[in-house]
């Protein structure tokens, strides 16, 4: 009987081991998985779920607010040491219109292909500007890029402002106009044509 005992113990303790083994591999292998995966999302051709548009849209835009969140974010990436390919994938994923999109997506081609950030945004001087394109490109040359891409955001948010101030100056005055020319062809129309009679 105490040897019977013996076996069962001793099985028991068997299969517990073989448990305990099974769990530190099944552990092993997610930490190893998770260290992959992480790997592939610090690789600088990883795209994430999102991919960014490859067709031009029809009609192509990118204000002067997303070129000031463009050119802030992109100096925060520079300075922390990420490189400017691995930075310009991660903003083309968050991009939030089909323009901005495909406006990344040309920019991280041309970078690809060993050329520099400004040439590639010279393909776009229509909407970046001859201001922003030197910008760059004299911060490219310097080494100071990312010194550069700050001051350019703050420049632009004062661009920003600044047309936001002039379009609330002329609201007004717009306003007196089209109150002026609406009230001349109601009188025109409807008024006098019913009180002339009245005078001849």
């Amino acid at each position: 009987m105490n040897k019977f005992l013996f076996h069962i113990r001793k099985i028991a303790l068997l299969v517990s081991a073989f448990i305990e083994h099974s769990k530190g591999k099944l552990k092993g292998e997610h930490r190893v998985e998770h260290k992959v995966h992480t790997a592939r999302k610090a690789s600088p051709h990883y795209k994430g779920k999102k991919n960014i548009s490859k067709k031009k849209p029809f009609f192509l835009r990118f204000s002067t607010q997303e070129q000031a969140v463009f050119a802030k974010r992109l100096a925060m990436i520079l300075r922390s040491g990420m490189p400017i390919m691995q930075g310009l994938h991660m903003m083309g994923t968050q991009a939030q219109s089909k323009s901005a999109s495909y406006i990344y997506k040309s920019l991280i081609a041309h970078v690809e292909n060993g050329q520099s950030l400004s040439s590639g945004m010279q393909k776009f001087s229509n909407i970046f500007g001859d201001f922003c394109i030197n910008i760059i490109k004299v911060g490219e040359t310097s080494g100071t890029l990312h010194e550069n891409l700050d001051y350019l955001a703050e420049e632009l948010k004062k661009k920003k402002a600044l047309t936001q101030k002039v379009m609330g100056a002329l609201v007004y005055p717009a306003v007196i106009v089209v109150a002026t020319i609406t009230i001349s062809l109601v009188l025109t129309v409807y008024i006098f044509p019913k009180i002339t009679p009245i005078f001849q």
